[in-house]
């Protein structure tokens, strides 16, 4: 069980499409957007407070599911990998050190100068143009 066969973006698909709650059927909308950022932080809350090396992981897969499944639900689970494969190469240009916003924990990856983020713009724009291609 290491993970063979698993496609966690068909996966998130089709537990959205099972309940008709896929970006095909429903709106994403501003509440939907607070709920899954409390949802998130509920489950990053989790980790924190867990016990158990068991309960660290559920609520780490927890955080995922609700990331693609916000992904999703906002039309951009087709260009997820893009932008992860983007945001990764920027971050690969980051130094170690530590971060003053995080309690300068010293294996952070810190922006050095003239650190430049991962473009997304195109991504965000073929998302949207593919969701109105649905809705016609």
């Amino acid at each position: 069980m290491s993970g063979e066969g698993c496609n966690m973006f068909k996966k998130i698909s089709e537990m959205h499409e099972g309940f008709c709650i896929s970006h095909h059927h429903i709106q994403f909308t501003q509440a939907e957007k607070d709920f899954r950022t409390l949802a998130m932080i509920e489950e990053v809350n989790e980790y924190m407070n867990a016990e158990t090396k068991a309960e660290e992981l559920d609520a780490l897969v927890d955080v995922v599911i609700f990331a693609l499944g916000t992904a999703e639900r906002q039309g951009m689970l087709d260009v997820f990998k893009s932008a992860y494969l983007r945001v990764m190469k920027a971050n690969s240009k980051k130094i170690v050190g530590g971060n003053a916003k995080r309690n300068n924990f010293q294996i952070d990856l810190v922006k050095p100068e003239g650190w430049e983020p991962a473009s997304l713009e195109d991504l965000v724009e073929s998302s949207k143009q593919i969701e109105m291609n649905f809705g016609e």
